[in-house]
């Protein structure tokens, strides 16, 4: 089995050890090490598994190692990628949760992405790298995902979307057919899209409005 660390030690890190252990369960594929985080609790995160170090734990670490990244935050993510990026040993893998409904021979598929529980990935999709669909999340047919976005649970994606690098959709939100979200959206929860927007803002509501 492959060695394999999560950056991060809160939630989100948490339920990627889930998915995690639920592939293993599965079909054994991952020697999970433990958690890589600046913070140092005493107790274990989960089950009997610890913060092994920090990021120098990495830096150190000679052998081949498999990296998951368990930040919400966009941009704290592309900041730790670009940290470890020029090490050879290390590699971003997809972990996907054995519930996935989807045909992967016909989805595009980068790296570093977390698929999560019963999400559902209809054919000609595009997924870039580094992208969280957390749980429920569903994608209807050609649509595309750029890099470091974050959709959060029950999120209906509908067909020919575009969401472009760094963008977050809240929970429960619905994105209309066709629209294309620009850089670093920020779509509030249970919002329901149903134009372009614009990058760099936020937007909110039924129909989502632009807010600040």
């Amino acid at each position: 089995m492959n060695d394999i660390a999560i950056l991060g030690s809160e939630g989100l890190a948490k339920e990627i050890y889930g998915i995690i252990k639920s592939t293993n369960a599965f079909k054994p594929s991952w020697n999970f090490l433990g958690f890589i985080s600046k913070a140092k609790p005493k107790k274990p995160i989960i089950d009997e598994f610890l913060v092994i170090g920090d990021d120098n734990y990495i830096v150190d670490y000679e052998r081949k190692i498999n990296l998951v990244i368990g930040i919400a935050d966009p941009k704290i993510r592309q900041n730790l990628f670009n940290q470890f990026k020029t090490k050879e040993n290390v590699l971003f893998p997809n972990i996907v949760h054995p519930s996935f409904i989807g045909d992967l021979s016909n989805i595009q598929l980068g790296f570093g992405n977390i698929i999560s529980t019963s999400c559902i990935i209809s054919p000609h999709v595009s997924i870039g790298n580094f992208n969280i669909l957390n749980m429920n999340t569903i994608i209807a047919h050609d649509s595309r995902i750029h890099n470091f976005c974050t959709i959060n649970p029950n999120s209906n994606i509908s067909g020919n979307v575009k969401i472009n690098n760094g963008c977050l959709v809240g929970s429960n939100s619905v994105i209309y057919q066709g629209v294309s979200l620009g850089v670093n959206t920020i779509l509030g929860i249970g919002s329901v899209l149903t134009r372009d927007t614009q990058p760099h803002t936020t937007y909110f509501g039924n129909p989502a409005k632009k807010i600040g």
